[in-house]
């Protein structure tokens, strides 16, 4: 597919295209390097009264796309501390380009532009954690850029319970604790492995209900620290995939990955935060009896 280009009229003269658009927008020289454009344009004398074609997505480097177009969002809470939104599956945290407007900055954009100006160097903007493109949960976004320095330099001391529901393949008895060390590999660390050179990492999980027929189990998963795919890699290392996950599981036979972010207990500014998000107990009634009630 084609990048989007904006034609840009520049008034003065510049010995090279590079000159010109480093005068023009916020963007360091080596990222204009790394932009992908050619060296042969980038030295390409610039006139007063040219007109050059850029990338959107460098000229526009750093910004939100200012329209949505994933499903349907829920908002679960807001005050004046946070903003908290239920993600759907298949719908990413947040982009990594100007061009791309499934994701929830977008959403958050759209629904009150000023909250963009939380950590406004970041594309992830004011979300307190970012939750991958399967999975769905809710996720926090913070209001401010002083509550934001303050939860995410405290996290651990302030996050006093992080809660998931999976999905997994097989019977799992007992509740248990998985302890392993992960480490990223692959191109840009895409996927996560156990290692004895990783870090080390521990979840537990509490299991709710089997269903002998489908052979799958439901289970509650309280994480401790986080670290990418680590509840998907930690539940694959004691055979036990979750159900749907076509990176570390198995995806044949499930409409999703059945993993979702439940349940956040923390403590902000003298307020107690807990809220959940059971947007998933539908889904799960057609397997389980558990969420009957």
């Amino acid at each position: 597919m084609n990048q989007k280009v904006i034609d840009i009229c520049f008034i003065e003269s510049f010995p090279s295209v590079s000159e010109g658009i480093f005068s023009l927008i916020n963007i360091s020289k080596n990222q204009i390097k790394q932009s992908g454009l050619k060296k042969p344009f980038l030295n390409k004398e610039i006139r007063a009264k040219d007109e050059i074609s850029f990338p959107l997505n460098l000229i526009n480097r750093g910004r939100v796309y200012p329209k949505y177009s994933g499903d349907k969002i829920e908002i679960l809470f807001e005050d004046e501390n946070v903003l908290v939104i239920s993600k759907p599956i298949r719908v990413h945290s947040h982009p990594l380009q100007y061009d791309e407007s499934d994701n929830l900055v977008s959403f958050i954009r759209e629904y009150n532009s000023q909250l963009l100006e939380v950590n406004s160097g970041d594309y992830d903007r004011g979300l307190l954690y970012r939750l991958d493109h399967e999975t769905s949960g809710l996720i926090y976004y913070i209001k401010s850029n002083e509550t934001h320095a303050q939860l995410r330099s405290n996290f651990k001391d302030l996050i006093k319970e992080k809660v998931y529901i999976a999905v997994v393949v097989g019977e799992l008895k007992e509740n248990g604790i998985v302890e392993s060390k992960l480490v990223t590999s692959g191109v840009k660390g895409a996927h996560v492995k156990v290692s004895e050179s990783g870090r080390p990492c521990c979840i537990k999980y509490e299991v709710l209900e089997y269903n002998s027929d489908k052979n799958i189990s439901l289970i509650k998963v309280f994480l401790n620290e986080g670290f990418k795919h680590q509840i998907r890699v930690q539940l694959q290392s004691i055979k036990h995939p979750i159900c749907g996950d076509n990176l570390y599981g198995i995806s044949k036979d499930f409409s999703r990955m059945y993993l979702h972010c439940y349940q956040y207990k923390f403590s902000l500014n003298n307020k107690e935060y807990d809220i959940k998000d059971d947007s998933i107990k539908s889904e799960l009634k057609l397997l389980f009896r558990y969420f009957d009630s």
